[in-house]
């Protein structure tokens, strides 16, 4: 049986660690990156996940970087073939 990939995306460090140890303990190959920037960066080398577990997060004040709506818009854009799930956290 295939080994699913999953992304997970948040600013988070223990949210991401939590969520990635729980993952990895029910045999699943997650990875974890702290921003939308990270993850386009990553995803766009190629790598096709299963899934994206996504924390719909705003930018800090003084931070710049990708919104939420920007990255939503990219996952479109760059996975029409094929889009993986998507879960959204919110918090």
């Amino acid at each position: 049986m295939p080994v699913l990939s999953i992304v997970v995306i948040t600013r988070d460090a223990r949210t991401r660690s939590s969520l990635t140890s729980y993952l990895e303990e029910r045999g699943y190959a997650p990875t974890g990156t702290t921003s939308y920037d990270d993850a386009m960066e990553m995803l766009s080398q190629g790598d096709r996940p299963d899934a994206l577990v996504v924390d719909v997060q705003g930018t800090p004040q003084g931070e710049s970087g990708t919104s939420f709506a920007g990255f939503s818009q990219w996952l479109e854009t760059t996975y029409r073939s094929h889009t993986p799930a998507v879960v959204y956290l919110l918090r």
